[in-house]
């Protein structure tokens, strides 16, 4: 047993020795580490003149230390006194204001290392784009401008003008804030005034200039007058024009009807409209044009927007193409009423449909509003299955003066109108009396003359004329008309 233990000590002390050399032997062996310093940096850097910092990275086993050559290039931190691993570098720009392009260097140097890593960053300088543009008008003879230019880097012109040429049409600048010059030819210009468009670009900046050259016109003396706004009565406009050409004036069929114009001389043209007979605002255009094909010419529109002569206090309101439907929800009170007052004249009703059962009237109440009792044209009333009946003047004690007809219509009649027409005229047989007529579709049903002269009886009375109004006094359930227009043409 004691020879056993001996042993095994002996044994362990022998591990333990060999075990101890092993270590010292291989300390002894391993080599020192050098002295490194390393970035993710670029070797260079270019940004902009606005551009105010860059962002890398410094891994080192030494201590290092980095330093600018330019004030206004900055960095943080400047130096590590110890090793680390990684250390974030901020380097910090001012913006540039000058031209020129400028650069600074950083340098990076590490302990024990005889070599330093240089980075350079170059700032670009600040975008300098002067153009002293020509602002003379060109004579349609043709002619030259010519522009200068300061930048402080590659710039170049572009044009879709046929009739320009350009003697430069691109340069590199210069960082000394010399000017460079380039010419813009236009050849002689038979047609009207044009402008010739150039446009001036860098990578960073664009302008475009516009040269005028001299030619034919034809404008309007008040530019304003293309849009015109008009009440709804018959009227004239005349438009004044600033032109050296011949020109004509026309327009569209459909307004036609409605607008008339007319050239006075080569600087006046007149526009005629008729009152308005609609129930909503209407809109036309005239054009004016050259007589003979000329390059650049344009058309001048002159829009007119005509407004209404009628009002609408019973609620039945025109639609989107202008008609009115009068049902029985309107019966009793005025559903047209005119804004003006007529005398002698022309009035034209145009319906789109008459929906009438027997009993149903239609009244055309062109009462003046009473002035001692003196009333006019009391009753234009249509009754379906009944008669037309007129009147004339009603004295202050009730009784008519003049004359009235009968006239009976039926329901199928009735259906089929689609104008009725009142004439108040001076009468053929009698200038101090006056005729009234009806014509329905164009076909006379009611002539009644001799009647006594209204404007004349109580002139003062009644010295603008009488209102007129349209109204449904009895209407049965479901019946309709639907009112297109009132045309109304004084004859004085």
């Amino acid at each position: 047993m004691i020879y056993k233990n001996i042993l095994l000590q002996l044994t362990v002390a022998l591990c333990l020795f060999n075990l101890s050399a092993c270590q010292e032997n291989s300390i002894d062996s391993q080599p020192e580490m050098a002295p490194k310093v390393e970035t993710d940096a670029k070797e260079s850097y270019i940004v902009s003149p606005t551009s105010t910092s860059i962002e890398f990275n410094i891994n080192s086993n030494t201590p290092w230390d980095i330093k600018s050559d330019q004030t206004w290039c900055t960095v943080t931190p400047t130096e590590s006194s110890t090793s680390s691993l990684v250390t974030s570098i901020s380097v910090m720009l001012e913006k540039n204001n000058e031209w020129k392009n400028r650069k600074a260097n950083l340098t990076i140097s590490g302990k024990g290392i005889e070599e330093k890593q240089t980075i350079e960053i170059v700032q670009a300088g600040r975008d300098e784009f002067v153009v002293e543009a020509f602002e003379e008008e060109i004579p349609s003879k043709g002619g030259k401008a010519t522009f200068k230019i300061i930048a402080n880097k590659v710039w170049k012109i572009e044009t879709e003008d046929t009739f320009l040429s350009i003697d430069k049409v691109s340069g590199n600048g210069n960082e000394n804030g010399e000017a460079e010059t380039f010419t813009v030819t236009f050849t002689p210009n038979n047609g009207f005034a044009r402008d010739g468009k150039i446009t001036i670009k860098t990578d960073t900046y664009l302008q475009e200039f516009t040269v005028h050259q001299d030619g034919h016109f034809l404008d309007l003396e008040n530019p304003n007058e293309n849009k015109i706004d008009l009440d709804g009565w018959a009227t004239e406009k005349i438009i004044k024009l600033n032109t050296d050409i011949d020109w004509q004036v026309s327009i569209a069929p459909e307004y036609k009807e409605w607008i008339t114009a007319t050239q006075i001389n080569n600087n006046e043209v007149s526009l005629m409209l008729k009152n308005n007979k609609l129930f909503i605002p209407r809109k036309g255009i005239v054009t004016l044009t050259t007589k003979e094909p000329m390059e650049g010419s344009k058309d001048i529109d002159i829009e007119l927007t005509q407004n209404i002569l009628y009002m609408f206090p019973n609620g039945a309101l025109p639609d989107e193409n202008g008609n009115i439907k009068i049902t029985s929800a309107n019966q009793g009170g005025t559903t047209i009423q005119a804004i003006y007052n007529y005398k002698k004249c022309h009035l034209t009703f145009e319906f789109e449909e008459v929906n009438l059962s027997d009993g149903s009237q239609l009244l055309f109440n062109m009462d003046g509003d009473r002035i001692d009792g003196y009333a006019s044209f009391y009753n234009y009333k249509m009754t379906c299955n009944g008669s037309f009946t007129t009147r004339n003047i009603v004295r202050p004690d009730g009784t008519w003066e003049g004359n009235e007809q009968a006239v009976t219509f039926r329901e199928e009649e009735l259906k089929a109108v689609k104008k009725v027409e009142i004439f108040i005229e001076d009468d053929p047989a009698d200038n101090a009396k006056l005729r009234y007529r009806l014509l329905i579709n164009g076909l006379e049903k009611v002539s009644i003359g001799g009647g006594v002269n209204p404007f004349t009886l109580v002139p003062d009375k009644f010295p603008n004329g009488y209102g007129m109004y349209i109204q449904y006094p009895e209407a049965a359930e479901g019946d309709y008309l639907i009112v297109k227009s009132i045309n109304y043409e004084p004859y004085e």
